[in-house]
Protein backbone atom coordinates (compact mmCIF):
# COMPACT_ATOMS: atom_id res chain seq x y z
CA UNK A 1 0.00 0.00 0.00
CA UNK A 2 1.34 3.45 -0.93
CA UNK A 3 -0.15 6.78 0.15
CA UNK A 4 0.71 9.85 -1.91
CA UNK A 5 -0.25 13.52 -1.73
CA UNK A 6 -2.41 15.05 1.01
CA UNK A 7 -5.36 13.00 2.26
CA UNK A 8 -7.60 12.53 5.27
CA UNK A 9 -6.20 9.15 6.22
CA UNK A 10 -6.26 9.18 10.04
CA UNK A 11 -6.40 6.80 12.96
CA UNK A 12 -4.09 3.86 13.58
CA UNK A 13 -2.33 1.52 11.17
CA UNK A 14 -0.75 -1.87 11.86
CA UNK A 15 1.60 -3.47 9.33
CA UNK A 16 2.00 -7.20 9.93
CA UNK A 17 3.13 -8.27 6.44
CA UNK A 18 4.17 -6.55 3.24
CA UNK A 19 5.19 -2.93 2.63
CA UNK A 20 3.41 0.28 3.70
CA UNK A 21 4.96 3.20 1.79
CA UNK A 22 4.40 6.87 2.57
CA UNK A 23 5.32 9.34 -0.16
CA UNK A 24 5.58 13.10 0.49
CA UNK A 25 2.30 14.32 2.00
CA UNK A 26 0.84 10.82 2.27
CA UNK A 27 -0.04 10.96 5.97
CA UNK A 28 -1.54 13.72 8.17
CA UNK A 29 1.49 15.46 9.64
CA UNK A 30 0.11 17.03 12.80
CA UNK A 31 2.21 20.20 12.42
CA UNK A 32 -0.46 22.86 12.33
CA UNK A 33 -1.92 21.89 8.95
CA UNK A 34 -5.56 22.27 9.96
CA UNK A 35 -7.46 19.09 9.11
CA UNK A 36 -4.29 17.03 9.36
CA UNK A 37 -3.89 17.18 13.16
CA UNK A 38 -5.59 13.93 14.23
CA UNK A 39 -3.28 11.58 16.15
CA UNK A 40 -1.98 8.70 14.03
CA UNK A 41 0.11 5.74 15.15
CA UNK A 42 1.73 3.34 12.68
CA UNK A 43 2.82 0.03 14.20
CA UNK A 44 5.20 -2.15 12.18
CA UNK A 45 5.34 -5.73 13.46
CA UNK A 46 7.73 -8.50 12.46
CA UNK A 47 7.27 -9.26 8.76
CA UNK A 48 6.15 -5.73 7.92
CA UNK A 49 8.08 -2.83 6.37
CA UNK A 50 7.39 0.92 6.56
CA UNK A 51 9.03 2.99 3.80
CA UNK A 52 9.35 6.77 4.13
CA UNK A 53 9.96 8.56 0.83
CA UNK A 54 11.03 12.23 0.54
CA UNK A 55 10.58 14.94 3.19
CA UNK A 56 8.75 13.67 6.26
CA UNK A 57 7.71 14.99 9.65
CA UNK A 58 6.46 12.22 11.93
CA UNK A 59 4.92 13.79 14.97
CA UNK A 60 4.28 17.12 16.60
CA UNK A 61 4.47 16.48 20.32
CA UNK A 62 2.48 13.22 20.49
CA UNK A 63 0.27 13.85 17.45
CA UNK A 64 1.81 11.13 15.29
CA UNK A 65 4.10 8.25 16.11
CA UNK A 66 5.81 5.30 14.46
CA UNK A 67 6.25 2.15 16.57
CA UNK A 68 8.52 -0.51 15.01
CA UNK A 69 8.02 -3.79 16.85
CA UNK A 70 10.30 -6.27 15.11
CA UNK A 71 9.62 -4.93 11.61
CA UNK A 72 11.74 -2.84 9.26
CA UNK A 73 11.82 0.96 8.96
CA UNK A 74 13.32 2.08 5.65
CA UNK A 75 14.28 5.67 4.71
CA UNK A 76 14.38 5.86 0.91
CA UNK A 77 16.05 9.25 0.44
CA UNK A 78 18.77 11.35 2.05
CA UNK A 79 16.19 13.88 3.20
CA UNK A 80 14.89 15.54 6.37
CA UNK A 81 13.01 13.35 8.85
CA UNK A 82 11.77 14.46 12.24
CA UNK A 83 9.49 12.91 14.82
CA UNK A 84 8.57 10.28 17.37
CA UNK A 85 9.88 6.79 16.61
CA UNK A 86 9.87 3.89 19.08
CA UNK A 87 11.70 0.70 18.10
CA UNK A 88 11.89 -2.74 19.70
CA UNK A 89 13.75 -5.55 17.94
CA UNK A 90 13.58 -3.59 14.69
CA UNK A 91 15.71 -3.46 11.57
CA UNK A 92 16.41 0.00 10.11
CA UNK A 93 17.63 0.62 6.55
CA UNK A 94 18.71 4.19 5.75
CA UNK A 95 19.56 4.95 2.10
CA UNK A 96 21.57 8.11 2.81
CA UNK A 97 23.51 10.08 5.41
CA UNK A 98 22.37 10.44 9.05
CA UNK A 99 22.63 13.46 11.37
CA UNK A 100 22.12 12.85 15.12
CA UNK A 101 21.92 15.66 17.65
CA UNK A 102 22.64 14.20 21.09
CA UNK A 103 25.04 14.25 24.03
CA UNK A 104 23.99 10.76 25.10
CA UNK A 105 26.45 7.91 25.58
CA UNK A 106 26.15 5.84 23.50
CA UNK A 107 25.01 8.33 20.87
CA UNK A 108 24.22 5.58 18.35
CA UNK A 109 23.55 1.86 18.73
CA UNK A 110 23.19 -0.38 15.67
CA UNK A 111 22.06 -3.89 16.48
CA UNK A 112 21.17 -6.84 14.27
CA UNK A 113 20.76 -6.36 10.53
CA UNK A 114 20.29 -2.58 10.43
CA UNK A 115 22.19 -0.62 7.80
CA UNK A 116 23.07 3.04 7.17
CA UNK A 117 24.22 3.38 3.57
CA UNK A 118 25.84 6.81 3.98
CA UNK A 119 27.89 8.56 6.66
CA UNK A 120 26.84 9.48 10.21
CA UNK A 121 27.35 12.94 11.73
CA UNK A 122 27.11 13.26 15.54
CA UNK A 123 27.06 16.45 17.58
CA UNK A 124 28.56 14.45 20.45
CA UNK A 125 32.24 15.45 20.57
CA UNK A 126 33.57 12.16 21.96
CA UNK A 127 35.50 9.73 19.77
CA UNK A 128 33.36 7.54 17.55
CA UNK A 129 34.76 4.40 19.19
CA UNK A 130 33.48 5.66 22.57
CA UNK A 131 29.92 6.63 21.64
CA UNK A 132 28.97 4.31 18.75
CA UNK A 133 28.02 0.75 19.62
CA UNK A 134 27.73 -1.69 16.69
CA UNK A 135 26.48 -5.14 17.60
CA UNK A 136 26.04 -8.04 15.23
CA UNK A 137 28.14 -9.04 12.26
CA UNK A 138 25.68 -7.65 9.70
CA UNK A 139 25.11 -4.16 11.14
CA UNK A 140 26.87 -1.61 8.94
CA UNK A 141 27.61 2.07 8.24
CA UNK A 142 28.78 3.22 4.83
CA UNK A 143 28.79 -0.36 3.58
CA UNK A 144 31.31 -1.55 6.20
CA UNK A 145 30.88 -3.58 9.37
CA UNK A 146 32.72 -3.81 12.68
CA UNK A 147 35.44 -1.28 13.48
CA UNK A 148 35.71 -0.28 9.81
CA UNK A 149 32.19 1.19 10.03
CA UNK A 150 33.53 3.85 12.43
CA UNK A 151 35.47 5.36 9.52
CA UNK A 152 32.09 6.66 8.32
CA UNK A 153 31.25 8.43 11.60
CA UNK A 154 32.11 12.12 12.14
CA UNK A 155 31.75 13.42 15.71
CA UNK A 156 31.63 16.95 17.09
CA UNK A 157 29.76 18.39 14.10
CA UNK A 158 28.00 21.78 14.54
CA UNK A 159 24.33 21.89 15.49
CA UNK A 160 22.09 22.11 12.44
CA UNK A 161 18.62 23.64 12.33
CA UNK A 162 16.50 21.79 9.79
CA UNK A 163 13.52 23.50 8.16
CA UNK A 164 10.10 21.91 8.60
CA UNK A 165 9.29 20.31 5.22
CA UNK A 166 6.23 21.58 3.35
CA UNK A 167 4.68 18.62 1.51
CA UNK A 168 2.81 20.95 -0.85
CA UNK A 169 6.15 21.73 -2.49
CA UNK A 170 6.52 18.08 -3.46
CA UNK A 171 3.36 16.87 -5.14
CA UNK A 172 3.82 13.23 -6.07
CA UNK A 173 4.36 12.49 -9.76
CA UNK A 174 2.27 9.85 -11.48
CA UNK A 175 3.13 7.63 -14.43
CA UNK A 176 3.26 9.71 -17.60
CA UNK A 177 4.21 13.02 -15.95
CA UNK A 178 7.18 14.62 -17.70
CA UNK A 179 10.10 16.86 -16.73
CA UNK A 180 11.76 19.02 -19.38
CA UNK A 181 15.57 18.80 -19.31
CA UNK A 182 17.07 21.68 -21.28
CA UNK A 183 20.41 23.43 -21.38
CA UNK A 184 23.68 23.36 -23.28
CA UNK A 185 26.82 21.26 -23.58
CA UNK A 186 30.26 22.64 -22.73
CA UNK A 187 30.63 23.74 -26.38
CA UNK A 188 27.27 25.51 -26.38
CA UNK A 189 25.29 22.85 -28.29
CA UNK A 190 21.67 22.75 -27.08
CA UNK A 191 20.33 19.92 -24.92
CA UNK A 192 16.59 19.31 -25.10
CA UNK A 193 15.23 16.08 -23.61
CA UNK A 194 12.13 14.92 -21.74
CA UNK A 195 12.21 12.68 -18.65
CA UNK A 196 9.02 10.61 -18.41
CA UNK A 197 8.04 9.46 -14.91
CA UNK A 198 7.18 5.81 -14.36
CA UNK A 199 8.79 2.48 -13.52
CA UNK A 200 8.38 1.38 -17.13
CA UNK A 201 9.58 4.75 -18.45
CA UNK A 202 12.68 6.75 -17.43
CA UNK A 203 12.33 6.12 -13.69
CA UNK A 204 10.71 7.22 -10.44
CA UNK A 205 13.53 8.59 -8.26
CA UNK A 206 15.88 11.55 -8.12
CA UNK A 207 18.69 9.11 -8.86
CA UNK A 208 16.90 8.06 -12.05
CA UNK A 209 16.63 11.72 -13.08
CA UNK A 210 20.34 12.20 -12.35
CA UNK A 211 21.23 9.24 -14.57
CA UNK A 212 18.92 10.53 -17.31
CA UNK A 213 20.69 13.91 -17.27
CA UNK A 214 24.12 12.27 -17.48
CA UNK A 215 22.98 10.12 -20.40
CA UNK A 216 21.77 13.17 -22.31
CA UNK A 217 24.89 15.27 -21.72
CA UNK A 218 27.81 14.11 -23.83
CA UNK A 219 30.26 16.46 -22.11
CA UNK A 220 29.06 16.50 -18.49
CA UNK A 221 28.10 14.20 -15.62
CA UNK A 222 25.28 14.72 -13.11
CA UNK A 223 25.62 13.82 -9.44
CA UNK A 224 23.65 14.46 -6.24
CA UNK A 225 25.44 16.27 -3.43
CA UNK A 226 24.91 15.81 0.31
CA UNK A 227 22.11 18.39 0.37
CA UNK A 228 20.14 16.66 -2.37
CA UNK A 229 21.09 19.12 -5.11
CA UNK A 230 21.72 17.95 -8.66
CA UNK A 231 25.25 18.96 -9.69
CA UNK A 232 26.40 18.90 -13.32
CA UNK A 233 30.16 18.88 -13.86
CA UNK A 234 31.96 19.19 -17.19
CA UNK A 235 33.94 16.03 -17.92
CA UNK A 236 37.01 17.90 -19.21
CA UNK A 237 38.74 21.02 -17.83
CA UNK A 238 38.53 24.16 -19.87
CA UNK A 239 36.13 26.91 -20.81
CA UNK A 240 32.59 25.62 -20.54
CA UNK A 241 29.12 26.83 -21.54
CA UNK A 242 27.42 23.94 -19.75
CA UNK A 243 23.95 24.83 -18.46
CA UNK A 244 20.89 22.98 -17.13
CA UNK A 245 17.22 23.87 -16.54
CA UNK A 246 14.59 21.50 -15.14
CA UNK A 247 10.89 22.28 -15.49
CA UNK A 248 7.64 20.37 -15.03
CA UNK A 249 5.46 20.03 -18.10
CA UNK A 250 2.07 21.72 -18.02
CA UNK A 251 -0.71 19.27 -17.21
CA UNK A 252 1.39 17.18 -14.81
CA UNK A 253 -0.27 15.77 -11.72
CA UNK A 254 2.95 16.06 -9.72
CA UNK A 255 5.15 19.10 -9.30
CA UNK A 256 8.47 20.19 -7.85
CA UNK A 257 9.74 23.69 -7.09
CA UNK A 258 12.91 23.47 -9.18
CA UNK A 259 15.82 25.79 -8.48
CA UNK A 260 17.89 27.33 -11.26
CA UNK A 261 21.42 26.13 -12.02
CA UNK A 262 24.14 28.21 -10.37
CA UNK A 263 27.81 28.08 -11.36
CA UNK A 264 29.97 27.06 -8.39
CA UNK A 265 33.28 26.57 -10.23
CA UNK A 266 34.23 28.92 -13.02
CA UNK A 267 35.31 27.42 -16.34
CA UNK A 268 39.03 27.15 -16.96
CA UNK A 269 41.33 26.35 -19.85
CA UNK A 270 43.04 29.65 -20.75
CA UNK A 271 46.57 29.11 -22.11
CA UNK A 272 49.53 31.50 -22.23
CA UNK A 273 52.96 30.79 -23.72
CA UNK A 274 56.17 32.69 -23.18
CA UNK A 275 59.89 32.10 -23.81
CA UNK A 276 62.75 32.77 -21.43
CA UNK A 277 66.53 32.33 -22.05
CA UNK A 278 68.75 30.02 -20.04
CA UNK A 279 72.54 29.90 -20.21
CA UNK A 280 75.06 27.05 -20.21
CA UNK A 281 78.45 27.04 -18.49
CA UNK A 282 80.04 28.84 -21.46
CA UNK A 283 77.46 31.62 -21.42
CA UNK A 284 75.55 30.49 -24.49
CA UNK A 285 71.80 31.13 -24.30
CA UNK A 286 69.03 28.71 -25.21
CA UNK A 287 65.29 29.53 -25.38
CA UNK A 288 62.97 27.62 -23.02
CA UNK A 289 59.24 27.73 -23.65
CA UNK A 290 56.94 27.99 -20.63
CA UNK A 291 53.29 27.03 -21.20
CA UNK A 292 50.72 28.10 -18.58
CA UNK A 293 47.30 26.40 -18.53
CA UNK A 294 44.51 27.55 -16.22
CA UNK A 295 43.21 24.41 -14.50
CA UNK A 296 40.85 25.98 -11.92
CA UNK A 297 39.96 29.32 -10.39
CA UNK A 298 43.25 31.01 -9.35
CA UNK A 299 45.35 27.96 -10.29
CA UNK A 300 47.67 27.55 -13.29
CA UNK A 301 49.68 24.53 -14.38
CA UNK A 302 53.07 25.24 -15.94
CA UNK A 303 55.26 23.09 -18.18
CA UNK A 304 58.70 23.76 -19.66
CA UNK A 305 60.01 22.60 -23.03
CA UNK A 306 62.84 23.35 -25.47
CA UNK A 307 63.92 22.39 -28.97
CA UNK A 308 65.51 18.91 -29.12
CA UNK A 309 68.46 20.39 -31.03
CA UNK A 310 69.20 22.65 -28.04
CA UNK A 311 68.91 19.95 -25.39
CA UNK A 312 66.28 18.54 -23.04
CA UNK A 313 64.85 19.42 -19.64
CA UNK A 314 65.66 16.65 -17.17
CA UNK A 315 63.45 18.05 -14.38
CA UNK A 316 61.27 21.06 -13.70
CA UNK A 317 60.36 21.65 -10.08
CA UNK A 318 57.23 23.76 -10.58
CA UNK A 319 53.98 22.10 -11.62
CA UNK A 320 51.39 24.66 -10.47
CA UNK A 321 51.15 28.30 -9.48
CA UNK A 322 48.36 29.40 -7.10
CA UNK A 323 47.01 32.91 -6.64
CA UNK A 324 44.84 34.54 -4.00
CA UNK A 325 41.34 35.77 -4.93
CA UNK A 326 42.73 39.33 -5.24
CA UNK A 327 45.29 38.15 -7.84
CA UNK A 328 48.32 38.22 -5.57
CA UNK A 329 50.75 35.31 -5.49
CA UNK A 330 49.87 32.53 -3.03
CA UNK A 331 52.11 29.49 -3.57
CA UNK A 332 53.74 27.11 -6.02
CA UNK A 333 53.37 23.37 -6.21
Amino acid sequence: LALSKRNSYTGGTTVNQGIFRLNAGGMPLGVGTGQYTSPHVITVNSGGTLQLNNHWVIGDGVQNKVVVNGGTLQFLNADNYLGNIEMTGANVVVEGDVYIETDADPALEIIGNSHIAGDVSLTNSSAASDVVDIQGGQASIGGETGEAALNHVDTGVPLTEFPVPIPGYFEQYVTGDTINVTGSETNGIDVNSIFTFGAANDGTTLGDLRDFISANYGSGTATIDGSGNIVVTADAPGDSDIALTLADSSGNTGATTWSSLSVTTAGSGDTYVTTVPIFDAQGKSFPVTLTFNKTASNTWAVAASMKPADGSIASFGITAINFNPDGSFASIG
